[in-house]
C-alpha cells in the first residue's frame, strides 16, 4: 500500500492507462472465445427421424373422405350440453392442471439451460465490522474496524464440445414432449367425457324404454289373465306374459345402477363432486344428432396428428441429445473468470470514504483446465 502511494501522478496515469488497455484487450479475447464457443463443434449423434412405411390411402374408404376438420370434433353433434361439459373438464380436471404445470417446469428448465451458454456476471457488496479484542479493550481501544468491498465478478466456461448446446437441445425437446403429453391427455379427457356423456344419454333412453315396456307388459299380463279366466287362452300365455314382465323389471335396477355410476364417474372426471351432473343436467333434453358424414383422412395424416406419437418422438430427440452431452464430458473443459472491485477499511490510516480510489482497487483473472483421466469408468457407463 505504501509503495503504491509513492507513485507519482504521471506514473499513476500511465499505469491506469495500461490497466484500461489490458481490460479492453481482455474483453476482446472473451468476446472472441465466446464466438468460438458458440460455433464450436458438437460431439454426439444428431437425431435422424426413422423411416416408417405408412399406407398412403385407405383400401376401400378413400372416396368417403370429407373436409370436416378433426379439431373440435364434438361440435358436429350440435349439443350445447356436451360443449359445456367439455369446457368444465378442461377447466377443472386435476390431471390436466398437473400436465400444464409440467409444461411450465420444462419451460423453466429450458431457460436455465439456455442461460448456461453465456458468461455469468455478478455484482457484490460486503460490509464487515470487527469488534476489538480483549487486549485492545483493556488498552482503551473500544472502536472496532469496518471494512467494505464492492466487486464485479464474471465466470464463463466455453462450450467447445457442445455439452451446453446439447443440453439445450435435450431440454427443448423435453419441453415439446411435455406439450405433446398435455395434448394427448387433453384428447383422452375429451374422449372420456364424450364417451361417458353418450353412455349416460343412452342409459337414460334405455331406462325410459324399459319403464314404458314394463307398463305395457303389465297391461299385457292383465289382459292375459282376463282371457285365461274367460277361457279364451291357455295358462301358457299367462306364464309367458309374466316371465316377460319379470325379465323387464329385473333389468331396470341394473340400468339404473349403470346410469348413476356413469353420472358419478363423469362428475369426478370434471373435477366436481359426484352429484354434479345430477344437480346441473337432470333435465331431459333431446338426444344429440349424429352427423351424416364423419371426417376421414389418409393414415399418414392421422399418424402425424397423434400427440402421443409426437411425445414419443421428441422424447427420443431429448435422449439423443443426452448422448452428446455425456460424450462431451470425456473431453477437457476450460473455464475463465475475473474479478474487479474496490475495498477499503477504517483501520490504521485508512478511510472508508476512499473506497473508489485506484489504490484500493483489486483485480484478479483466473483460467482453468479440467481433463478427465481416471474416474473408475464413471463417464463411460
Amino acid at each position: 500500500m505504501k509503495a503504491i502511494l509513492l507513485i507519482s501522478r504521471r506514473q499513476s496515469y500511465f499505469f491506469s492507462r495500461a490497466i484500461s488497455v489490458f481490460v479492453r484487450s481482455l474483453y476482446r479475447v472473451l468476446a472472441l472465445l465466446l464466438c468460438v464457443g458458440l460455433t464450436a463443434c458438437m460431439v454426439g449423434p444428431d437425431y435422424q427421424r426413422p423411416t416408417v412405411d405408412v399406407q398412403q390411402e385407405w383400401v376401400s374408404f378413400a372416396d368417403k373422405a370429407s373436409d370436416i376438420p378433426l379439431s373440435n370434433w364434438w361440435q358436429q353433434f350440435a349439443d350445447a350440453r356436451l360443449n359445456a361439459l367439455l369446457q368444465t373438464g378442461r377447466d377443472n380436471n386435476q390431471s390436466m392442471q398437473m400436465a400444464a404445470l409440467r409444461i411450465a417446469q420444462a419451460q423453466a428448465q429450458l431457460g436455465i439451460s439456455s442461460a448456461a451458454q453465456l458468461p455469468i456476471v455478478q455484482l457484490s457488496f460486503g460490509l464487515t465490522y470487527t469488534k476489538p479484542d480483549l487486549i485492545s479493550q483493556l488498552q482503551g481501544k473500544t472502536n472496532g474496524s469496518t471494512a467494505q468491498q464492492l466487486s464485479l465478478q464474471t465466470s464463463w466456461e466455453p462450450d467447445l464440445w457442445g455439452a451446453v448446446r446439447r443440453g439445450v437441445q435435450s431440454d427443448e425437446a423435453s419441453w415439446v414432449s411435455t406439450v405433446a403429453a398435455y395434448q394427448a391427455a387433453m384428447v383422452a379427457l375429451e374422449a372420456n367425457i364424450a364417451t361417458l356423456y353418450f353412455n349416460i344419454r343412452t342409459l337414460e333412453v334405455r331406462l325410459q324404454v324399459a319403464n314404458d315396456n314394463l307398463v305395457q307388459q303389465e297391461e299385457n299380463q292383465r289382459i292375459a289373465n282376463a282371457r285365461f279366466r274367460a277361457g279364451a287362452s291357455s295358462e301358457q300365455d299367462v306364464r309367458q306374459a309374466q316371465v316377460l314382465y319379470e325379465q323387464t323389471r329385473s333389468n331396470i335396477p341394473a340400468l339404473r345402477a349403470a346410469l348413476w355410476q356413469s353420472r358419478h364417474a363423469l362428475s369426478v372426471l370434471l373435477g366436481k363432486t359426484p352429484d354434479y351432473y345430477q344437480k346441473n343436467y337432470s333435465a331431459q333434453v333431446p338426444m344429440p344428432t349424429v352427423p351424416s358424414t364423419m371426417p376421414t383422412h389418409i393414415p399418414r395424416d392421422l399418424l402425424q396428428r397423434r400427440p402421443d406419437v409426437l411425445q414419443a418422438e421428441y422424447a427420443a430427440i431429448a435422449q439423443s441429445s443426452r448422448i452428446g452431452q455425456a460424450k462431451a464430458a470425456l473431453f477437457p473443459s476450460f473455464s475463465l473468470g475475473g474479478n474487479f472491485g474496490y475495498q477499503s477499511s477504517n483501520s490504521g490510516q485508512n478511510n472508508l470514504d476512499s473506497l473508489f480510489q485506484w489504490s484500493n482497487s483489486m483485480t484478479s483473472l483466473t483460467a482453468g483446465l479440467l481433463f478427465p483421466i481416471f474416474n473408475h469408468g464413471l463417464l463411460v457407463r
